[in-house]
């Protein structure tokens, strides 16, 4: 089984409202590698229509995956090293606009498999016959290996895929935050 992430509807929750400095941030939505391109002065503010409880994983209407330390571990014990995945350290500021002790990471994707079943799929596509969004997501799974936990759809790279795998692991790791969408149900 594999997911995709989705934002949390609780209100009581921490929410980032927007990132402030990002260079280029179209390459997020690729998976490619920001390297020397993401600035240190990178800042992400709360959304004052949310609460201020951090979890480990931080909703945001950005498409971003920003991740705690305690999460960056467990992905990191999974193998998703720096050939897999970039950890863009950010500042983070409360509802009060004051910085957050916790440091947080923009999780980059960089892994892109060709994988998504596009006859079971609901999917919509733009003029130049490109994936423009997806409204129910099937996987061909024989596509995937075995050691893929986080990766982005490579015919849609915005999409970012989770494992049950390391679901399971961020589980009994008592990761908070997550709210995932599993294959096979809307999206929307």
């Amino acid at each position: 089984m594999y997911y995709t992430f989705n934002m949390t509807d609780d209100t009581s929750l921490a929410f980032i409202d927007e990132f402030e400095g990002i260079t280029r941030p179209w390459d997020l939505d690729e998976g490619i590698r920001m390297g020397h391109n993401f600035p240190s002065t990178v800042k992400a503010y709360l959304d004052k229509r949310y609460g201020d409880l951090l979890t480990d994983y931080l909703s945001n209407t950005s498409g971003l995956i920003p991740i705690s330390e305690k999460m960056k571990a467990v992905f990191e014990e999974m193998g998703l090293n720096e050939k897999r995945v970039e950890y863009l350290p950010f500042e983070l500021y409360n509802l009060k606009r004051r910085k957050v002790k916790k440091q947080y990471y923009i999780a980059n994707a960089l892994e892109k498999i060709y994988c998504i079943d596009q006859s079971e799929s609901e999917l919509s596509f733009n003029s130049l016959n490109k994936i423009n969004d997806i409204e129910v997501l099937y996987l061909e799974h024989r596509r995937i290996p075995q050691e893929s936990h986080f990766f982005r759809l490579a015919e849609a790279p915005k999409y970012i895929v989770i494992s049950d795998a390391l679901v399971n692991k961020l589980k009994t790791s008592n990761i908070s935050g997550m709210e995932l969408i599993p294959e096979g149900m809307d999206l929307w």
